[in-house]
């Protein structure tokens, strides 16, 4: 185990109240956004799950040597609002958060998930949202396997099936005007696309 001095130690634990603090606003930011999302489309959220890690260890569940990252979810997390019935089409929708692109910015693998030396740095990284929509069942996944923040368009289409993704910075969301316009820019992403989102 490392040596540190006392002090050094306090000061590092300081840091740490405040990183926590930090994480509670951001989170509730991110939070409230997919809510107002999910209302401006008139989607109800159904369920989320972590996609960097897996999901936080239940009461009485998990194991000490967990990566940390199992702790964290919010990491890179998919907040899954469903289908509904849009004219002639099923149509579902989903909202994810990546909260630091570094790892998914970088050349990766799986491994080097608890190797954040290798993430691009913080100041080259982003804070992402990505809304997708699909008429043809749901399998964003695919689409979203090369996810980086340097692409802000994805797409998959055939003749009678279509999913797309777009990608936005999470501080064009900064206020009730802003978020609208990125809304609507997605409409018209969607209509494209041959998708009907709202």
């Amino acid at each position: 185990m490392e040596t540190i001095n006392k002090d050094k130690l306090k000061e590092v634990f300081l840091n740490v109240r405040k990183a926590y603090r930090l994480l509670f606003e951001y989170q509730t930011k991110v939070l409230n956004l997919a809510k107002y999302i999910g209302d401006y489309f008139s989607y109800s959220y159904i369920g989320g799950w972590p996609l960097f890690s897996d999901a936080c260890p239940k009461p009485g569940k998990g194991y000490l040597d967990n990566w940390s990252w199992d702790w964290l979810n919010m990491y890179a997390y998919a907040f899954y609002f469903g289908s509904k019935q849009i004219k002639d089409e099923k149509v579902s929708f989903e909202i994810r958060i990546y909260s630091d692109t570094g790892f998914y910015d970088s050349p990766y693998s799986e491994t080097d998930k608890i190797k954040i030396e290798t993430f691009e740095n913080v100041e080259n990284s982003k804070t992402k949202l990505v809304l997708i929509a699909s008429n043809l069942g749901w399998e964003p996944n695919e689409l979203l396997k090369n996810f980086t923040s340097k692409k802000n368009e994805y797409t998959l289409a055939d003749d009678e099936n279509n999913v797309c993704a777009k990608s936005y910075d999470l501080e064009d969301f900064i206020d009730e005007e802003n978020t609208n316009n990125k809304l609507k820019d997605f409409i018209e992403f969607c209509k494209k696309n041959k998708i009907t989102i709202k």
